[in-house]
């Protein structure tokens, strides 16, 4: 795939957030509108339409278990490491430092991943997404959530904080939505033509919509703070990431080559790669607003989404025209 045909797939969603922004800037948007457009995204327009381009695959012939154990690891070390470095560079406590952690080890693979990786890699890329979310609502975001709350809750059970992450995990609309997709692939089930159409029509709002908010939200919040919070969430997410979750996949593959597992499909693991190199999840802002570091967060997730554009194209160049897997 040629560096054109790369930047005609990035360049469209990057210039969608752009439009978030600015409809924010011009006031055709007010900012008090913004939390329902999230919601909205969150709550339904993602939700259906994960769940309409998931439910016609199938699965039995490109999703890969071995990906989703190899993405939570590589995010739980890479969640360690930037807690670690929040901790002992930024002199950070233990809930701002997981904070940074999900900045370092979440990809927005939902809102990013699904316009760019549905046109680049078609089926695939949807179930790398599905790969994706699957992997951080199982393992990461549960175990940074529960950081964080400890870091906050000395006189709270570590068991009450543990069930009550589960809960909002088993509830979100978005797992829930690919749960389902997931069992109408495997099990070949045929949606009345009713249910198919009306889910497909909400979902066709979800990416875009979607981008749109991420716009308006790094707009809305005023990006501030320390340099060296802002350059070291950066530096984690687009650049130390993508690295380690390289050298996790090759060691993925090169594991199922020695125990004469099944090969793991090459564009599977370079989609995943792919996504790594994206922003981290929409929540960082308005969870890191809890612990006191909202302007710091903004000006993290706005520098890391400009960058993301390049480390986003240069990793699809890289799977198409190198073929690292």
């Amino acid at each position: 795939m040629s560096m054109s045909a790369i930047l005609e797939i990035v360049l469209p969603v990057i210039a969608i957030v752009g439009v978030g922004s600015l409809s924010i800037h011009l006031g055709w948007l007010p900012k008090s509108a913004v939390p329902g457009i999230g919601t909205f995204v969150t709550t339904i327009a993602l939700p259906f339409a994960l769940f309409s381009a998931i439910a016609p695959l199938d699965l039995r012939a490109v999703f890969d278990w071995r990906l989703v154990i190899t993405f939570g690891t590589v995010g739980l070390l890479m969640a360690i490491v930037s807690m670690v470095f929040a901790n002992r560079m930024l002199g950070f406590d233990l809930s701002r430092s997981a904070i940074v952690g999900m900045g370092g080890a979440t990809c927005n693979g939902v809102m990013f991943g699904l316009p760019i990786l549905s046109q680049a890699y078609g089926e695939i890329g949807i179930v790398s997404v599905s790969i994706l979310f699957m992997a951080q609502a199982l393992c990461i975001v549960p175990f940074i959530l529960i950081s964080a709350d400890l870091g906050q809750n000395d006189e709270t059970s570590v068991q009450r904080i543990v069930q009550k992450t589960a809960m909002t995990t088993l509830k979100n609309p978005i797992i829930i939505a690919i749960t389902l997709g997931i069992c109408v692939a495997l099990l070949e089930i045929e949606l009345p033509i009713v249910v198919s159409k009306a889910t497909s029509m909400l979902g066709v709002a979800g990416p875009g919509v979607a981008l749109f908010f991420v716009g308006a939200v790094l707009y809305s919040t005023r990006p501030s703070g320390k340099g060296s919070v802002v350059i070291g969430v950066s530096t984690l997410k687009v650049i130390v990431h993508p690295c380690l979750m390289f050298l996790g996949l090759k060691s993925a593959q090169a594991m199922s080559a020695t125990f004469g597992w099944p090969e793991i499909s090459p564009a599977l693991l370079g989609a995943i790669f792919v996504l790594s190199t994206m922003p981290m999840l929409g929540p960082f802002v308005p969870l890191a607003a809890k612990y006191g570091i909202a302007e710091e967060a903004a000006a993290a997730a706005l520098s890391t989404t400009i960058l993301s554009a390049l480390t986003m194209s240069l990793a699809l160049w890289l799977t198409f025209n190198v073929s690292p897997f």
